[in-house]
């Protein structure tokens, strides 16, 4: 996860950020808005949200139009491209989300699961290497 703040601000602190602007929430029914909110109250118990979205792009946009900063799961490919907005660490404290792929054990063998097994992996390879994740 990252915090996303205007590309007009200048502060890298994510609880400053949070403190001077509106916090544009992930909506906490879904596990990634959950684990931000948790977040979110942890560093900047005060901050203040009055938007909450389902739709990381919609947030994405929001932000990039100047009207709040946000912590959603880090931003891929066209939707990155699509928005200017500055991507703020959330340093070695980050929360972060474990995604688990479990098939049945008479499945182990199938090509269809071992084509979606292998994609997975190849993403994950992918995205630990730019990350520069392990």
């Amino acid at each position: 996860m990252c915090c996303y703040a205007p590309p007009d601000t200048k502060s890298d602190s994510v609880v400053e950020l949070l403190h001077s602007h509106e916090w544009i929430r992930f909506d906490p029914s879904l596990t990634g808005g959950r684990i931000a909110a948790a977040f979110v109250r942890r560093i900047a118990p005060r901050a203040r949200s009055t938007l909450e979205l389902v739709s990381i792009e919609a947030i994405v946009a929001m932000v990039s139009a100047g009207l709040g900063v946000s912590i959603v799961p880090r931003l891929r490919g066209p939707l990155r491209a699509a928005y200017p907005v500055r991507e703020i660490s959330l340093g070695r404290h980050a929360p972060t989300r474990q995604i688990a792929f479990v098939c049945r054990a008479a499945d182990t063998d199938n090509r269809r699961v071992t084509a979606i097994r292998e994609a997975f992996e190849n993403v994950y390879a992918t995205t630990a290497l730019v990350s520069g994740d392990e």
